[in-house]
Order: C-alpha cells, then sequence, then structure tokens
C-alpha cells in the first residue's frame, strides 16, 4: 500500500513539474528556457521544452533568402483542391499543407513553428528512445540532450524548409524501419519525405548498399575505412551518372538538376570559383561534426542495418564530391544518423564524457556559423519578441507585406545587408 502511494505521490510530483513548464512556456518562452535547462538532468518534458523554444526561435526569423519564396508561396494559397497534386509536381506536400494553414488564418510564422514543432518532437523521440536501450550517467545525458536539440539544424528548417523537413522525416523512417520494426510507420514517412522534397527518394534508395555493406563479413572499422579511400576514385562518380542518364532519356527534370547542382553554380567548382574566404569557412564549417562523429564510430563493431545506413550515406557522399551542395544537404542526414549511432554504441566509445563535449562543441560552433551567415537576420528581425512574448501573441502576423517590401528585396536579400558570399 505505502509503494503504491509513493508511486503515486511520485505521478502527481512529475505531473506537477511537467505541468508547471508548460505553463510557462506558454507565458514566458525565455524564462522557461533557463528552467528547463536547469530541469534537463531530471525531466524529460524539459528536452520538448528546450525544442519548442529553438522552433520559437527559427520559426520567428525574417522570411529571407529561401523562407521569402515559401512566405510569397504560402500567401498565395488560397484554397485546397485536387489540383496542388498535379500544378506542384513531385514536391506537392509543402503547398497541400500551405493552403490547409493558410485557409485556417494562420501565419506563415506560425504554420513555419508549427512544422518545425512536429519535425522537433519526432527527432526527441527518437533520442529519448535510443537513450532507453543504454545507461547514462545524468552528466552524459545532459550532453547528450543538449546536444540533440543542436544536432538538428534549426536554420535548416527555418530557411530551407522542404530540405529541412524531408531529412527529419526520412530519419524517422529509416529508424521506425531499423530500430523498432515499425514498417508502415516508416512507409508513411518515407513516402511523406518524398512528398516533401523529391531528393529523398536518393535516400530510399541506398537500401541496397545497406544490404550489401551488412552482407560484407569485415569490422566495422575496415568498411569506414574502405569507404574513405574510395573519395579519389567515386568522386565524380554522381557527375557522370547523372550526365548520362539526363543524356540517354532526355529527362528534364534531371537534366536540369545536373546543370543546377552538378556542372552549375550549385556545383563544387561553381561554389569555389564565386565563395569568398568567410563563405568557405562557414560552408565547410557544417560538416565539422561528422568529423567527430566519424572518428567516434571507427573502433565500434555494430553490423546492424542502421550502422550500414550510416555508411550508405558516408557512400553518397563520396559519390556526391562533384557537388557541394549536395554534400552539405546530405551530410545534415550522416550527422543525425550518425549521432543516433554514437547513442546506439556509446558503451564502446573510449574517453567518453571528453568525446562528447568535443562532439557538443562541433554542435554549437556549427550554431554561431549559421548566425553569424545570417546575421542581417538576427538584427532585422523579431525572433526576440517571440522569446518574450505569451504564445498565444504568436499567431499574429509577425511580419506584415509593408515590413517585407520595406526591408527585403524580391530575391530575398536584405536590402542593407551586410553580407557577402
Amino acid at each position: 500500500m505505502n509503494l503504491l502511494l509513493d508511486k503515486y505521490a511520485n505521478s502527481l510530483i512529475r505531473y506537477r513539474s511537467y505541468s508547471s513548464e508548460i505553463i510557462l512556456f506558454l507565458v514566458f518562452p525565455i524564462l522557461s528556457f533557463f528552467v528547463s535547462l536547469n530541469n534537463l538532468k531530471y525531466s524529460k518534458c524539459s528536452l520538448y521544452i528546450l525544442g519548442a523554444i529553438f522552433c520559437l526561435f527559427g520559426a520567428y526569423l525574417p522570411p529571407s533568402q529561401d523562407a521569402y519564396r515559401y512566405r510569397e508561396m504560402f500567401y498565395g494559397m488560397s484554397d485546397i483542391s485536387i489540383s496542388l497534386l498535379g500544378e506542384n509536381g513531385k514536391d506537392f506536400l509543402l503547398p497541400l499543407l500551405m493552403s490547409f494553414f493558410n485557409c485556417l488564418g494562420f501565419s506563415f510564422e506560425t504554420f513555419r513553428f508549427l512544422l518545425m514543432l512536429f519535425c522537433y518532437i519526432l527527432w526527441i523521440q527518437i533520442f529519448l528512445e535510443s537513450l532507453s536501450r543504454v545507461n547514462v550517467n545524468r552528466n552524459v545525458y545532459f550532453i547528450l540532450a543538449v546536444s540533440s536539440v543542436f544536432c538538428i539544424r534549426v536554420f535548416t528548417l527555418a530557411y530551407g524548409m522542404r530540405f529541412g523537413i524531408a531529412s527529419v522525416f526520412i530519419v524517422y523512417a529509416y529508424y521506425s524501419f531499423f530500430c523498432v520494426q515499425k514498417r508502415l510507420r516508416a512507409i508513411v514517412f518515407a513516402l511523406l519525405a518524398i512528398c516533401m522534397h523529391f531528393s529523398m527518394l536518393i535516400m530510399l534508395l541506398l537500401i541496397f548498399p545497406i544490404y550489401l555493406l551488412k552482407s560484407l563479413r569485415f569490422r566495422y572499422s575496415i568498411k569506414l575505412l574502405l569507404i574513405l579511400l574510395l573519395i579519389p576514385i567515386l568522386s565524380s562518380s554522381l557527375s557522370q551518372a547523372v550526365s548520362l542518364f539526363a543524356h540517354i532519356t532526355g529527362n528534364a527534370f534531371v537534366s536540369d538538376y545536373s546543370n543546377t547542382y552538378i556542372e552549375g553554380m550549385w556545383g563544387t567548382e561553381g561554389l569555389l570559383s564565386w565563395l569568398s574566404f568567410n563563405g568557405l569557412i562557414y560552408t565547410f564549417g557544417r560538416i565539422f561534426p561528422l568529423v567527430f562523429v566519424v572518428s567516434f564510430l571507427y573502433k565500434i563493431n555494430d553490423n546492424s542495418y542502421f550502422a550500414n545506413l550510416f555508411l550508405s550515406v558516408l557512400l553518397l557522399l563520396v559519390l556526391s564530391f562533384s557537388s557541394l551542395t549536395l554534400i552539405l544537404r546530405f551530410s545534415n542526414i550522416a550527422i543525425m544518423i550518425g549521432f543516433v549511432l554514437v547513442i546506439n554504441n556509446i558503451g564502446l566509445i573510449e574517453n567518453l564524457l571528453l568525446k562528447l563535449k568535443l562532439l557538443f562543441l562541433s554542435f554549437v560552433v556549427v550554431f554561431f556559423f549559421f548566425c553569424y551567415a545570417m546575421r542581417d537576420d538576427l538584427v532585422h528581425g523579431r525572433q526576440y519578441y517571440a522569446l518574450a512574448c505569451p504564445v498565444y501573441a504568436l499567431f499574429a502576423d509577425f511580419y506584415p507585406d509593408d515590413w517585407v517590401f520595406e526591408h527585403i528585396h524580391s530575391d530575398g536579400i536584405f536590402i542593407d545587408s551586410t553580407m557577402e558570399h
């Protein structure tokens, strides 16, 4: 009887703690950030609150760069019809969601917040489920938990909405398929990822190298080393394969894809020809955490499907050397998968606390790289008001048309921009 009463009392205390954190977030988000950070070692709810605060920050950044186009698209969607599936071709999911939420009267920022919040919930679910299968102390948990919030890139979700959201969906799909054997859920999220951004079809094709790599009876470190040694041999393979396929089939989409992301200004040679020194530092710095993840996983001996998924994404990066844009995009996915793999094999990593601190530092460094690159947005934006206002006030339009026209060019760049490429 006493045990039951103690269990009920503990549950009631946890419920009150969760409720107070949620209420504080709804009333004064910035204060709830410090409270949740303080409670993080003891409350899983605190991690969701931290994720929601990152979403608030990202969703209420100014609608510049790619977000400018998404904002125009959002307010241009006035009704929901089946014609959206045909008009928007392969990537119809985001326009469909835009039409639905615009019809409900949501602002673009609120719509962006809800999408980002959904992605963070999925990612935190992956993190907590993975962590539940290993034993870690509270200090290790704290570093991993804070790292998880930085691992999923808030700026990528806020500005590159389609690819950022699709990346979370495809990671969630593979996690569901291989780690928790929820096949139907995996198929649903894989389809959602493809409908959000067609390039996720490439990620689905990795199912073949996953099974091939798993069938190889080498140590994980040997497989990893072989993939890295293939860089000088296969670095232009994607360019040649896509160009050949476009030439043989005459497929306009594949041809445009090749011209833009491989041979054009967003290919590796194109980017290196016009990026400034600061731009190069920012560009290559975004891959920084992947170096740590690879070095941490070098000595593990994991032949699971999920571990071979990580190797398959690395192989994709090797094949994509002719397109720096693709490397940057898919390296985000590799980092997320690698982070989960680090958790799954955390007992095999030597000097664990030191390495986790270095990994956390790499995530923070990348975050500040983004902050520097987006300094115009941080100076002109109203995201700080979003963190200080009660959440119910966020349904207002933070960036009305007159503000956008006054501050941002039609190409998405601030009128008085201080940025250089």
